[in-house]
């Protein structure tokens, strides 16, 4: 690690009582990373909606959206190892699941909060 990332952690990070101040550099880096990523998208996203909207109207725009809508859903539906081709294959119950018919108590709940 050079000098001057371990100068900015040893800075950043010199509160002891942060649970956070554990994590390396590189785990803060990428955070950080991903949040500019999120935020950049939102930004885009607004920017494209109001544009649409002043070009082809709120009707046009509200459809738009439906239809790209449905690209996460067919991507993750079709690629997602938790449903990929495991629709109807269920043949042999679950036994590792115990469900119970239990009724809870008033005073039980306030004790769970």
């Amino acid at each position: 690690m050079s000098s001057v990332s371990t100068a900015i952690s040893e800075h950043v990070f010199a509160s002891s009582d942060s649970p956070f101040s554990h994590l390396p550099l590189h785990v803060w880096t990428t955070v950080g990373m991903t949040n500019s990523f999120f935020w950049f998208g939102r930004t885009c996203s607004t920017l494209l909606g109001q544009y649409v909207v002043e070009h082809f109207g709120h009707s046009k725009a509200l459809f738009g959206a439906l239809i790209i809508s449905f690209v996460p859903i067919i991507i993750f539906g079709l690629f997602m190892p938790e449903t990929l081709n495991t629709r109807g294959n269920n043949s042999e119950p679950d036994d590792s699941i115990s469900l119970t018919d239990e009724k809870i108590r008033d005073d039980q709940c306030t004790q769970m909060i």
